[in-house]
């Protein structure tokens, strides 16, 4: 179907299937722009005129404009001409639908493209044409009427800042990058129609300020239906980076949404051979693996991965993507186990060291006995020498983050050049911005900031650093003024951060990290919020006791201690000054102590250790769902860390066993099959087991008989396939889990398609 035809099809296909909103507006370019808005002008007046009929308006504003110097071309305060005013009120006024399409027919081209710009200058809607105007409201009709006209110019470029990255406007400044993001497909389909099949290749690959093309707004704006057209008929490259060297497919995993991710590394697979229903695919992981093979002569660029995307910029609901997942679990299968069990035997041996040291300065506080001291003195040099190796590993670990920084500086560079060269942006739309501006601007084009990646540092290596800063710092006062109340203090601290920071080797067990996670957003959101309250009781009840001469020899000789004695009695002790005695009888203080008591008791004790109760409830049911994907984070983050340093200690030459592909050339070769088909085959082998689209579990699919079964009934077709397998392992092959945009086919499946065994899969 060709570009035309695809134009008369494209109503018919947008009233089944639009995305977009209908209401959407042009953005106003000031908040005062309805006071502004038609002021210092003839028109506005008759356009708002309700006694007029349409046929009666456009008369009368015919003839008024015969007599006005500047014609179409004048403007009002905020900075429209009439044919921007009209079409901007064309769909809700019928005198503005009038003008306006007499305008659309009447005027010269040169007007038809004339831009947005306040007679004052400082418009924040600059540039901003008709054209722009019709594509934001929607409006076909008129939209057909211009592009009836020769000479309309589809390069024109929205630049005010009304359009920035983190409004509501941002949809690429020019007209198609508006209409893929408004996800009008007659508008796009008329656009293209209009450009022609060659003029539309150029315009998907116009960039806009921020170096994004149509592709990456249709990312930016979930566009599935726009971004295959783009792909299809315009043959947008999805190598194409914007200013931050996100590509289409890195910018999905920055935008955090698994399904467009997942949709988007669809278009990178390639068919490399099909055998009926089974499909084998070539999938490129230039763009998606952190080690990049240079083997494909065909493409030498430098591209930001997906992996390091995901685990620096925190996206937790890509990082569960079926993809990311089997080439995490290829890393982990490689090297990161073995690198995982090293550093795990290296800090349980660390803590044993730190336990003996800390026994050998009690044993030496009690006995003085000089063997004590000998002993003190060997497990003070183990455990410095140990503190001291962790901490050189740590300075290869920044060095390690400083080499992939300087990589991403260099690849933000080289598109700042190419983007801002002086043949591809005019000065005046470049508006004055610096390139730190405007690069401040392009990290909020997804809604949220993006973190600047300077380092791969997270709350468990600062843990580790409070740690070892303070183990260094209490054996440099041991052996400048030997055993003290300050060693001893900086030691203490040492050791109790130390141990909690190895919780952070519990993150490679589900259960584990998924507690500690819950424990920490407790912590963070409950406990601190109740401790205030607590604090306010406990302070307040302390003082009010201490003036009563509540057990000054006991409980309350000072505030502190005072505080410390209302904490355990918030903790459900009874001190000996609350209970009963004959005083009570004589002494109004001792009855107002006990009152105090009670009502501390009731407050503290009752109410708010409830209350701390049923908010632990409600954070650990909210925190369940979304604690898995934090786990894989961290997780994956270890993973990503120990690459990074075999970088640095390994030859080049050992990039291919590092990277997650097992091909020269940085592909995988993955299977795919007819989705529905499987789980029907599933479903009728086992009644009543839901098998959920996209799932990550090994239960995907039915035992391997009843797929075999159902998908390759002839044995002749078995043994064609099985050769084709063992063909294809030479290459070799990899078999990725079961994925909502590319449909890979889990182990069991292969087994059943073969009849054979296989090696179990990376989960």
């Amino acid at each position: 179907m060709d570009l035309a035809q695809q134009a008369a099809v494209g109503p018919a296909l947008a009233a089944d299937a639009r995305q977009g909103d209908r209401s959407r507006r042009f953005p106003a370019d000031d908040d005062d722009d309805d006071e502004l808005g038609g002021q210092g002008v003839w028109w506005a007046q008759l356009i708002e005129d309700s006694d007029l009929s349409p046929e009666a308006a456009l008369l009368q504003f015919r003839s008024e404009l015969e007599l006005q110097p500047d014609g179409i071309e004048a403007r009002d305060l905020s900075g429209d001409t009439i044919l921007h005013w009209s079409a901007l009120h064309a769909q809700e006024n019928p005198r503005a639908r009038s003008i306006n399409d007499w305008l659309l027919i009447s005027a010269t081209t040169d007007q038809l493209n004339l831009r947005y710009a306040r007679p004052s200058g400082g418009g924040s809607s600059e540039g901003g044409c008709v054209l722009h105007i019709l594509i934001f409201e929607q409006d076909q009709h008129a939209l057909e009427l211009l592009l009836a006209r020769s000479g309309i110019r589809l390069d024109v470029r929205a630049s005010g800042s009304v359009f920035d990255p983190g409004t509501d406007f941002y949809y690429g400044e020019f007209p198609l990058s508006c209409a893929v993001s408004t996800g009008w497909r007659e508008g796009l389909l008329q656009l293209a129609a209009y450009a022609g099949a060659d003029s539309i290749k150029k315009l998907a690959r116009l960039q806009d300020t921020y170096g994004n093309t149509a592709l990456h707004m249709a990312v930016l704006h979930r566009r599935k239906w726009e971004f295959d057209w783009l792909i299809q008929h315009a043959e947008a490259d999805v190598r194409q980076k914007n200013i931050l060297g996100f590509t289409a497919v890195s910018l999905a995993a920055l935008c955090d949404n698994a399904d467009m991710f997942g949709h988007v590394v669809s278009s990178l697979a390639r068919v490399k051979w099909k055998f009926g229903r089974v499909t084998c695919s070539k999938l490129a992981l230039h763009q998606i693996d952190t080690i990049r093979l240079h083997d494909d002569v065909d493409d030498q660029e430098e591209y930001r991965s997906v992996l390091e995307v995901v685990l620096m910029q925190h996206c937790p609901n890509v990082v569960v993507d079926p993809i990311v997942v089997a080439l995490l679990q290829v890393k982990w299968t490689k090297f990161g186990r073995i690198a995982y069990s090293l550093n795990l035997v290296a800090q349980c041996a660390y803590l044993f060291a730190l336990a003996e040291l800390s026994n050998a300065s009690v044993d030496l506080n009690k006995s003085g006995f000089w063997m004590t001291n000998v002993t003190l003195e060997a497990w003070e040099i183990c455990v410095c020498s140990m503190t001291s190796s962790f901490l050189i590993m740590m300075l290869i670990d920044l060095f390690a983050d400083f080499r992939v920084l300087r990589r991403k500086l260099r690849i933000i560079h080289q598109q700042q050049q190419a983007v801002h060269s002086p043949e591809s942006i005019r000065p005046e739309e470049f508006r004055g911005r610096n390139w730190h501006g405007i690069q401040d601007s392009a990290r909020c084009m997804t809604g949220r900031k993006t973190r600047r990646e300077l380092t791969s540092v997270s709350l468990w290596d600062v843990l580790a650093w409070a740690g070892y800063v303070c183990l260094l710092a209490h054996f440099l006062v041991f052996k400048t003024k030997g055993q003290g109340v300050e060693s001893n203090i900086l030691l203490s601290l040492g050791v109790v951060i130390a141990w909690h920071s190895s919780l952070v080797f519990l993150f490679a067990w589900k259960s584990m990290g998924v507690l500690v996670l819950i424990i920490l957003e407790v912590i963070v959101t409950d406990i601190s919020r109740l401790a205030v309250l607590y604090c306010i009781s406990i302070a307040g009840f302390a003082q009010g006791l201490r003036l009563l001469n509540v057990d000054p020899e006991g409980s309350f000789p000072s505030f502190r201690m005072g505080a410390l004695s209302l904490f355990h009695v918030a903790l459900g002790d009874k001190p000996d000054w609350a209970r009963y005695s004959s005083d009570m009888n004589v002494d109004p203080q001792a009855v107002l102590a006990v009152i105090y008591f009670m009502v501390f008791t009731i407050f503290c004790f009752i109410i708010l250790l409830r209350l701390l109760i049923s908010t632990f409830n409600e954070t650990y049911a909210r925190v369940r769902k979304s604690a898995e994907q934090e786990r894989r984070l961290v997780w994956s983050q270890g993973i990503l860390r120990t690459e990074r340093r075999l970088q640095l200690v390994l030859p080049s030459r050992w990039n291919s066993w590092l990277a997650a592909s097992n091909s020269s050339t940085g592909h995988y070769f993955v299977f795919k099959s007819q989705c529905a088909e499987l789980r029907n085959a599933a479903g009728a082998a086992s009644p009543g087991k839901g098998v959920a689209q996209g799932s990550l579990l090994d239960d995907l699919f039915a035992d391997s008989a009843s797929v075999r079964a159902a998908l390759m009934p002839r044995q002749a077709d078995l043994r064609c396939l099985r050769a084709e397998l063992n063909r294809l392992r030479a290459e070799p092959v990899r078999d990725l889990r079961g994925s909502p945009a590319l449909g890979f086919v889990p182990e069991v499946v292969l087994e059943a398609w073969t009849g054979g065994s296989r090696g179990g899969a990376a989960g």
